[in-house]
């Protein structure tokens, strides 16, 4: 949680970020992320949400991007 929430960024204490995440997933605080289960996972991103006062906002769609965008989107089609 040093990454994320660094000391000295307004109250951030990145320890007990850490601890009251690892709590909730019942884990110790050096388990990294790739060691967690999907479910795991799950669970530390609510968790980071809870956390961080997180909600719902509103959701937007490809046609609601502006014109400029929605062209670069077309021209720079993914991958997949």
């Amino acid at each position: 949680m040093r990454a994320y929430a660094p000391a000295g960024h307004g109250a951030n204490d990145p320890q007990v970020y850490a601890q009251r995440i690892a709590d909730a997933l019942h884990v110790g605080t050096d388990t990294t992320l790739a060691e967690l289960d999907d479910s795991q996972r799950t669970a530390f991103a609510q968790e980071i949400q809870r956390e961080e006062g997180w909600r719902s906002g509103e959701e937007h769609g490809p046609d609601d991007l502006p014109d400029d965008l929605a062209q670069w989107v077309t021209d720079h089609p993914s991958r997949e």
